[in-house]
């Protein structure tokens, strides 16, 4: 069966219808059911729609970047790893109505809408960071940082890593500062971004600083103050 655009309802085919200042420490975890969320992909391309998670399963549909969905469940694609497996997404279209699973690194979980420009270097980024030997993207969230003062920046993305190759990433602050100099270039309403490990709970944020992306300070949990701008708990 030809892959379809997701616009067409998926019960006509198949017969069936983080915020930075929170004073809480940054947990990966799966997304929540009901959560809304925007696939996302280098623009006019086609993002796989399948019947199950995981790629071993047929697409027989297919989503744009910037399709708005709700998500309904998450599973791990079975990999026989002993260190993490890719995640996957049952999500249905908003606009339409379509129900399928999609691959946790094309789909951006949160609600603010993302630019042309903000997709390209996302898809890129992507390339990039799966192209890391023996590791891989899981997941991008997009959520509002209480405590960012930049009022036309007011979102923090987060890119959650796996595989054993996530510790060359997270132990590489030049790669980390350019992708997020990047990332806050093309996507306006970035200030801040996050790498975060889906093993330990460790991560790294690397946000702007008096107009320049740095790295931002590692706070002990128990510190007794509140966050500010340019802070983050340290890692578990």
């Amino acid at each position: 069966m030809a892959t379809q655009r997701a616009s067409i309802p998926l019960g006509l085919l198949l017969g069936v219808g983080l915020g930075l200042g929170s004073g809480q420490p940054w947990q990966p975890s799966m997304a929540q059911a009901n959560e809304l969320g925007a696939l996302t992909a280098e623009p006019g391309s086609q993002i796989n729609v399948r019947t199950g998670p995981g790629s071993q399963h047929p697409a027989q549909h297919y989503g744009l970047a910037g399709d708005r969905v709700a998500i309904l469940g998450s599973a791990f694609e079975p990999c026989g790893s002993t260190v993490s497996c890719r995640e996957w997404h049952q999500v249905r279209f908003l606009q339409s109505g379509a129900v399928g699973w999609v691959r946790g690194d094309f789909l951006v979980q949160g609600t603010p809408p993302l630019s042309d420009a903000c997709h390209r270097q996302l898809a890129e980024e992507r390339t990039r960071l799966n192209g890391v030997r023996n590791g891989f993207l899981g997941a991008i969230y997009l959520a509002s940082s209480d405590v960012s003062p930049y009022r036309d920046r007011p979102h923090e993305m987060t890119f959650r890593l796996g595989g054993q190759g996530q510790a060359s990433v997270l132990s590489s602050p030049q790669f980390m500062r350019n992708m997020g100099d990047r990332l806050i270039q093309a996507c306006g309403s970035v200030s801040a971004v996050r790498y975060a490990s889906d093993a330990s709970g460790w991560h790294d944020i690397y946000g702007l600083i008096n107009g320049q992306v740095t790295g931002f300070t590692c706070v002990d949990i128990d510190a007794a103050r509140d966050l500010r701008w340019g802070e983050y708990y340290c890692g578990l």
